[in-house]
C-alpha cells in the first residue's frame, strides 16, 4: 500500500486525477484534461501510468476507479 500511496502522492496530477474521479463516477480523458487545466498528453499519459496501477479503468471510453483505486483515495484522506 504505501508503494502505491507514494507513487499517487509523487505526482501532483496522479492525485488530482484519482481525486476527481472519486467526486464523478466517471469521466472521459477530455474532460479530465480541461478540468485539471493540463494539455491533453500530459492527461493521457497520467491516465496510463494510473492504469497501469489498476487505480483506474476505462470503460465506455470514460475512466472509473477501480477497487484497489476507492480504497487508494480513501487511505489517502483519512491520512491527509
Amino acid at each position: 500500500m504505501d508503494e502505491i500511496v507514494g507513487f499517487v502522492n509523487g505526482n501532483l496530477i496522479r492525485g488530482k486525477v484519482l481525486n476527481l474521479l472519486s467526486s464523478q463516477k466517471s469521466v472521459d480523458p477530455e474532460r479530465i484534461a480541461k478540468v485539471l487545466r493540463i494539455i491533453p498528453s500530459i492527461a493521457d499519459k497520467t491516465l496510463s501510468e494510473l492504469e497501469e496501477k489498476d487505480l483506474i479503468k476505462l470503460n465506455d471510453g470514460k475512466y472509473e476507479l477501480t477497487e484497489l483505486g476507492n480504497q487508494i483515495v480513501d487511505y489517502i484522506k483519512r491520512v491527509s
